[in-house]
C-alpha cells in the first residue's frame, strides 16, 4: 500500500518581465520606479546603495533585495570599480511570506549556488550573449523561443524564494545621516497621506534645509518630492480601492479636492482609470 504526501505550494510564478545581467559603472544613478510586480537585485560584484519605499540599504557582493510590487525604488552604484548585477522581474500568484517582503538577504552558499545555476541555465539557452559580449546581456531574446524556458525560469524563482524564506532576518540597512534623515521624511509623509504638507514642513521636522531635503530625495528617490508624494497617494489609492473603498471615499481619504481630479490624475499616473483595480 502506497502513501500520499499532498503537497502544498503557497505561491506560483506567473509572469517574467526582465531577466538580465549588467555592469554598471562607478557614478551610475538609477533614477527610480515603480511597477505592480516583484522586481529582484543580485549583487554579483561591487557595492551598492538601494532604497525601497522609506528603507534604505547599503547592498555588498552576495546580497540580494526584492522590491515588491508599488514599492519606489532606487539605486546608485557605491564603489569606484562598478557593479555588476543579476536583475529579474516577475509576477506571483498566492501568498508571499512578510519575511520576504520586508527584508534583504546575504546569500548562503546553496542559495549561492541556485544563482549560479539559474545564471548558468538561461546563459546556456540565450547563446549569443557570448558572440557579442556587452555592459548589458538580455535573456529574454533567444530562450523565450523555447517552450520549456520560462517555465524553468520560474521554476528557479520560486526554488530561490523557497529556500530564502529559511533564512533569518538580515540587516543591512544604511546607517548614514542622509540615509536617516530620507526615512524620517518618507515616514511623515505616510503619516500625512491624506493632507498635503509642503516641503517646508517636511524640511522643519527633519531639521533641515529645503535644498539639503531636495539633494537626498534625488540621491535616494530619483523624485523630486512633491513626484514621490503623488506617488506614494496613487499607491495608497490602490490598495484602499482593492479593499473595497469607493473611487469617492478613496479621493476623500487621500485629499483630493473632488473625485474628477482624483481619476484624472490617477488615470495620468497609473495609465488606467481607478475602477480597474476595484475589479
Amino acid at each position: 500500500m502506497w502513501n500520499s504526501y499532498k503537497v502544498n505550494k503557497d505561491f506560483n510564478v506567473t509572469q517574467i518581465y526582465s531577466l538580465f545581467e549588467s555592469h554598471f559603472d562607478s557614478t551610475y544613478a538609477f533614477n527610480g520606479e515603480t511597477h505592480n510586480f516583484w522586481e529582484c537585485v543580485y549583487i554579483k560584484k561591487g557595492r551598492i546603495s538601494a532604497s525601497g519605499n522609506e528603507r534604505v540599504f547599503s547592498l555588498k557582493e552576495g546580497n540580494l533585495i526584492f522590491h515588491k510590487p508599488l514599492e519606489l525604488h532606487k539605486f546608485s552604484v557605491e564603489n569606484s570599480e562598478g557593479a555588476e548585477l543579476f536583475i529579474f522581474s516577475f509576477a506571483l500568484e498566492g501568498n508571499v511570506s512578510p519575511h520576504l517582503k520586508y527584508n534583504v538577504f546575504s546569500l548562503n552558499t546553496e542559495q549561492k549556488k541556485i544563482i549560479e545555476e539559474f545564471t548558468d541555465y538561461i546563459k546556456k539557452e540565450n547563446p549569443s550573449y557570448l558572440l557579442a559580449p556587452q555592459k548589458e546581456t538580455m535573456y529574454l531574446n533567444e530562450g523565450i523561443k523555447k517552450p520549456k524556458y520560462l517555465p524553468i525560469v520560474s521554476l528557479f524563482i520560486e526554488m530561490l524564494i523557497l529556500s530564502l524564506s529559511q533564512n533569518k532576518k538580515t540587516l543591512l540597512t544604511d546607517s548614514s545621516p542622509n540615509a536617516a534623515t530620507f526615512t524620517k521624511a518618507v515616514n511623515y509623509m505616510n503619516n500625512h497621506i491624506s493632507s498635503h504638507p509642503s516641503i517646508e514642513d517636511i524640511a522643519a521636522f527633519c531639521n533641515i534645509s529645503t535644498t539639503g531635503l531636495k539633494r537626498i530625495f534625488s540621491k535616494y528617490a530619483g523624485l523630486g518630492i512633491h513626484k514621490y508624494f503623488l506617488k506614494m497617494k496613487i499607491n495608497a489609492a490602490i490598495e484602499l480601492l482593492k479593499d473595497g473603498h469607493t473611487i469617492s471615499d478613496t479621493a476623500f481619504m487621500l485629499g483630493f479636492s473632488n473625485q474628477g481630479y482624483f481619476s484624472y490624475v490617477f488615470k495620468r499616473e497609473t495609465g488606467k482609470q481607478p475602477s480597474y483595480y476595484k475589479k
